[in-house]
């Protein structure tokens, strides 16, 4: 964050800075520049596996309820990966939220469609 404090992002030296201190801003970052909320708020790959591994053990033995909050997590804090939002989608298929389970699991085939997981 610079001294004036808006939040400006720079993924390399030829992009130029992003400006997360305005709704389109943030739009334009989200949509157009692979920026995510766990990318803003520090989390890294290796703090998103780490709670995704919990949460896929937990829905190994059957506890969904235990691992719908962290799943939620991850589908927040990076959409754009196929994995969470399947682990997402079948969490809420064990809870009979069948209807946002389907929408989870399409997420999840469009991004990646040659993944039948």
């Amino acid at each position: 964050m610079d001294q004036t404090g808006a939040a400006q992002m720079s993924h390399a030296a030829d992009t130029p800075s992003l400006d997360l201190a305005t709704p389109q801003g943030l739009a334009d970052a989200f949509l157009h520049h692979g920026v995510t909320l766990a990318s803003i708020k520090g989390l890294d790959d290796d703090d998103l596996e780490a709670l995704y591994a919990v949460a896929w053990a937990r829905l190994a033995e059957g506890r969904a309820h235990d691992a719908v909050d962290d799943l939620l997590l991850l589908v927040t804090h990076d959409p754009w990966v196929p994995r969470f939002q399947f682990a997402y989608g079948l969490a809420l298929q064990l809870l009979g939220q069948y209807e946002a389970a389907a929408r989870h699991y399409a997420q999840a085939l469009l991004m990646d469609a040659t993944d039948a997981a």
